[in-house]
């Protein structure tokens, strides 16, 4: 699953992929740039090889309304996005076992399909 948060109003865009791998990121960032079809967008990211593979690098270099920040090594807990997959986890996905990836990734979805943007706020404090 990949998902980006909108720091100004607390939007969470999300996507769910087979894998995560350049293809799938490349897929989900194009997804951004429909959301969001004028605006510049700044992507905050830690350093999963396929948010930096060369296919992904080539690729952004025709994006011009895109800019990466990349985290630190090993630092995601920077990325306020982290805040909402770790209470995701928490409801999801902790002391619960499912009978299948399949009822798990709907437990995933059904989450994310009521988590306000207002929630996301108050999680990651990104309210002053």
């Amino acid at each position: 699953m990949f998902g980006a948060l909108n720091a100004k109003n607390g939007q969470l865009v999300t996507a769910l992929f087979e894998k995560a791998n350049s293809e799938s990121f490349i897929a989900f960032v194009g997804q951004l740039l429909v959301v969001y079809p004028t605006q510049h967008i700044f992507l905050v990211l830690d350093n999963a090889s396929y948010h930096r593979s060369h296919r992904v690098m080539d690729w952004v270099l025709n994006q011009p309304r895109l800019q990466f920040l990349f985290l630190p090594k090993n630092n995601p807990q920077l990325n306020p996005v982290e805040k909402i997959w770790w209470r995701m986890k928490d409801i999801v996905a902790a002391n619960r076992s499912y009978q299948g990836l399949k009822h798990l990734k709907q437990s995933c979805l059904d989450f994310l399909l009521t988590f306000t943007p207002e929630q996301a706020i108050r999680l990651t404090k990104l309210a002053a």
